[in-house]
């Protein structure tokens, strides 16, 4: 258990470093796509109140800092939505079903979400936008024998949720 934990944290620390945005800077590229697992971010109560864990929002916040050192913009890519909306592993959904699209209690956490995404970088000049990927095709068994998922209905409640207080992510969200 214990290496367990010092493998993932070192692979946090070094999964992206200052010198990799140094040289994305260097070889000319305005932005960095930054994937963001929700439930590596964020802790959710069982009565939905949804805050930041500390150790992985200091991770990017470092990203964040060494973008703007560097002059290139942050995209927050919210990858892995409570939920999951694929169905696949690469979204870091449960139960391997697209839940993002049937399950309103994910829904209202990934709106909470970007709530305090939008807060917390509400002065910060280094986010170009924020993006969640509502529509990736669903390729899984599992995933094929739901009913067409409403993107509707989560794509405006997700788009609604990028201004918070006067906050907002950048120029836009983008729900893809």
């Amino acid at each position: 258990m214990e290496y367990a934990a010092s493998f993932w944290a070192q692979y946090f620390a070094t999964y992206i470093t200052e010198e990799d945005i140094a040289w994305i800077a260097a070889q000319g590229m305005n932005s960095v796509r930054l994937a963001l697992n929700s439930r590596l971010l964020f802790k959710v109560a069982h009565d939905g109140t949804v805050t930041f864990r500390a150790s992985a929002l200091h991770l990017v916040d470092s990203c964040v800092a060494w973008c703007k050192r560097h002059g290139i913009y942050v995209i927050l890519d919210m990858h892995g939505a409570p939920g999951g909306q694929t169905g696949q592993n690469i979204d870091d959904c449960e139960h391997d079903r697209p839940e993002l699209f049937t399950n309103e209690a994910h829904q209202d956490t990934l709106v909470e979400m970007w709530k305090l995404l939008a807060q917390h970088y509400r002065e910060e000049t280094a986010i170009g936008g924020a993006a969640t990927e509502l529509f990736r095709r669903i390729r899984t068994e599992a995933a094929a024998t739901l009913p067409p998922p409403d993107c509707g209905n989560s794509r405006d409640r997700c788009k609604a949720s990028h201004r918070f207080g006067g906050a907002a992510l950048g120029d836009g969200l983008f729900c893809l």
